[in-house]
């Protein structure tokens, strides 16, 4: 949808005189993506393996790996009795956030260790992108030699860049544009043959990525819960003052100025080090 207008007049008869427009943009789309989650065992206790080398019946089934005294973890981790962190694990552990996925069984199929603990879920995310541009300007003669011009500009941009990380989680990244522009113009003819234009304008540049600015935790293997990804945010500020001088004397049109630049770049970022 891009609906928009525009509307210009005189406010004073022969003095004043206003322009505006406006323009809206709205998309609305899905993209398909994938998150790793636990297996429905996993959150259950149960720390599997997948058989790669066995008899042709056990070829591609799943073993367990056992924790407590004289389990397999205790001959991994070289510390008797060694048992699963019961805080992450079980039902009453932290990975069961993920059970209503986990448990899916539309949107979900074996990940990288062949099923034996991961699961890929994957879902439809919205990517939205809402846009508004908004300009104006004012014409004013203040005598018969000397007129001004104020001229405006806004953007504001709504775009999703990065996904939810679960549906209904809605915490996509989002890149936000707030752009704007205004310059101001004075023309002053002192003479039919000698005329000065000073112009004064900013320009900023003014964008951000939503996300985080405190240090987080995931678990590993998995996808996070939450969103991770750091917040960015940049403004770029430029000053500029023009000012043209035009001089016609007999067959020579004599013509010089000054332009005089400022440009101030402001980043600030939040991502993240593992």
């Amino acid at each position: 949808h891009i609906p928009g207008g525009s509307l210009g007049g005189p406010i004073i008869k022969d003095r004043l005189f206003f322009f505006g427009s406006f323009e809206r943009r709205t998309d609305r789309s899905e993209q398909q993506v994938t998150r790793t989650v636990p297996t429905p065992q996993f959150l259950d206790g149960q720390v599997r393996y997948l058989r790669t080398t066995a008899t042709q019946s056990t070829l591609g089934t799943y073993g367990i790996l056992t924790d407590g005294c004289n389990g397999s973890l205790e001959k991994m981790t070289l510390i008797d009795c060694d048992t699963y962190n019961q805080t992450l694990l079980g039902t009453n552990g932290l990975l069961q956030a993920y059970r209503p996925f986990s448990f899916d069984p539309n949107n979900k199929a074996s990940s990288i260790d062949g099923g034996a603990n991961l699961l890929s879920y994957a879902f439809n995310a919205p990517f939205d992108l809402s846009q508004n541009v908004y300009i104006s300007r004012i014409d004013y003669i203040i005598d018969p030699k000397n007129t001004v011009y104020f001229r405006g500009t806004l953007n504001g941009l709504s775009q999703t860049s990065g996904a939810e990380t679960f549906p209904g989680a809605n915490d996509a990244r989002l890149f936000l544009d707030n752009s704007k522009g205004f310059a101001a113009s004075l023309n002053s003819v002192f003479s039919p043959t000698f005329n000065n234009s000073l112009t004064a304008g900013l320009t900023r540049q003014s964008n951000n990525t939503t996300g985080i600015a405190t240090p987080s935790y995931s678990f590993d293997g998995f996808s996070p819960l939450f969103q991770s990804s750091g917040a960015t945010r940049q403004a770029i500020d430029t000053w500029n003052f023009v000012d043209n001088l035009s001089w016609i004397r007999g067959r020579h049109n004599w013509q010089g100025g000054a332009n005089f630049t400022s440009v101030n770049n402001y980043q600030q970022s939040y991502a993240i080090a593992n």
